[in-house]
Order: C-alpha cells, then structure tokens, then sequence
C-alpha cells in the first residue's frame, strides 16, 4: 500500500498519462486496495484529476507571474501592442504633408531683429 500512495504522490508532481494511470491503477489492485473490476474507472479518474490539477496548477502560476510583471511596472503584451499601434498612427499622421507655419515664424523673427 506504501509503494501505491508513493506512486500517487509522484504523479501529482507531473501529468498523470493514462499508461501511468492504468499502472497506478494495477498497482492498486495487486495490493487488493482495488477490485479488478473498478481499476480502469480508477485509471480514468486519476487520469482526469492529474490533468485538471495540473491544469489549475498552470492558471495559477500564470496568474502569479501576471501579477508580479504587474507589481514590477513591466509592460504587458498588450501594453506594448497598443504602442505599437500608436506608434504606427503617428507615422501615419508624420507622413502627411505638414501644416507650415514657418513662413509666419520666420516674418515675426525677422521683424523683431530688424527693427
């Protein structure tokens, strides 16, 4: 029985494959914790639960990590995306003919120092 809660243990460290699970699930069974019978529904379950685990196991660490970019003040994906597109609305914007008021600025200078 120790070796089988051992087993069970190390699988909850990685993804439980179903030939894992079936092992496990023999194992179980060779102990007499399992009836023949109900192993390939325990093979399944434990299968199902290792990859539901393993798949909060995930969303947790992403959310973690999410928050500490955040707490860092680093730029997100999407924050650099959205300067991206402000950046490429700006050159857009840069390449239209400017509006000059050169002609003017130059007048009000000249006409300062000239007189």
């Amino acid at each position: 029985m120790l070796d089988a809660i051992r087993k069970l243990l190390e699988a909850g460290r990685e993804a439980l494959t179903p030939k894992k699970a079936e092992e496990l699930a023999r194992a179980l069974v060779k102990e007499g914790q399992v009836r023949r019978d109900q192993a390939a529904k325990l093979a399944r379950d434990l299968a199902t639960w290792s990859r539901r685990s393993s798949e909060r196991f995930v969303e947790t660490i992403r959310r973690e990590v999410t928050r500490q970019i955040s707490k860092s003040g680093l730029a997100s994906k999407e924050d650099l995306e959205a300067l991206k597109r402000r950046v490429r609305k700006l050159e857009a914007a840069g390449k239209r003919p400017p509006r000059t008021t050169t002609g003017t600025s130059a007048r009000r200078k000249s006409g300062s120092s000239g007189g």
